[in-house]
């Protein structure tokens, strides 16, 4: 009777072989696969697997960085993104990638967005921070009409990929009119009438306020908070995003505003 082969388990598998089975995973997977065999451990440190966790435009994004990044491996441009945003056009922009599923994460700074009398000194100013990523961030010194809006173009994200939208700021030890209202926020697609629409109010500290329906900011990076736009799916359409950020009903003051962060929900 002839004898059946021997079957090959995966870790005995051609390192190559292993590596080319890991690219077709994610980046959390690859890390987890690592722990398996030697031979798993030297496939999930490869070039080839970590340039397939990087966005296929990632040689594009990177000559946009305003200041040199230098790596030694794929894997060491990947972790890199992932724990230091990428800072991008002329100090307007950040990009990072998501640790668990490498998608894109972009944050637009105060400059880049469109506040109204965001150029007239009696109402606003712009300051530099240690603790902001941006050179600048917006500070308000006194408006009735609070109204910010971003824009960003799907084909700049991560396809089919569900994203949130968050406004980063925080307030100064003297910040007023914020805490009794609520701010409207709102995402709109391709000028669309169609407009996803909720309300939040933008002050952590009231007891008020927690007491209403509206949805609350939520702690960012550092002292950073952050209150969430409200999110979208980037489809196979495409097209331009619209998100805003709206309260006139009282005077207000001492927001420091850093950006609009748009990231993987996960």
């Amino acid at each position: 009777m002839m004898s059946l082969p021997s079957l090959t388990s995966i870790p005995d598998l051609p390192e190559n072989c292993i590596a080319h089975i890991l690219s077709m995973t994610t980046p959390r997977d690859v890390c987890r696969s690592s722990a398996v065999s030697s031979s798993f451990l030297l496939a999930a440190s490869s070039d080839y697997v970590w340039e397939r966790m990087l966005p296929p435009d990632i040689h594009q994004l990177l000559s946009r960085a305003s200041r040199p990044i230098h790596f030694s491996s794929k894997r060491e441009l990947f972790f890199g993104l992932c724990s230091s945003p990428l800072i991008i056009d002329f100090d307007q922009k950040s990009f990072s990638l998501d640790r668990s599923s490498g998608k894109k994460c972009f944050m637009l700074s105060a400059r880049e967005l469109g506040i109204s009398w965001g150029d007239d000194e009696r109402y606003w100013r712009w300051i530099n921070l240690p603790e902001s990523r941006f050179p600048e961030v917006a500070e308000l010194l006194y408006v009735w009409w609070l109204s910010i809006s971003g824009r960003i173009s799907t084909a700049d994200l991560s396809p089919s990929t569900r994203y949130a939208a968050y406004f980063v700021f925080k307030h100064t030890n003297n910040s007023y009119g914020f805490d009794s209202l609520p701010a409207k926020l709102s995402i709109r697609m391709n000028d669309s009438p169609r407009v996803s629409e909720h309300e939040a109010f933008i002050h952590p500290e009231n007891a008020a306020a927690r007491r209403r329906s509206a949805l609350w900011p939520r702690e960012g990076y550092g002292e950073w908070m952050e209150v969430k736009v409200g999110e979208f799916f980037t489809d196979d359409e495409g097209g331009e995003l619209e998100f805003n950020l709206m309260e006139t009903r009282q005077a207000k003051s001492g927001m420091l505003l850093e950006g609009l962060e748009i990231r993987p929900t996960n």
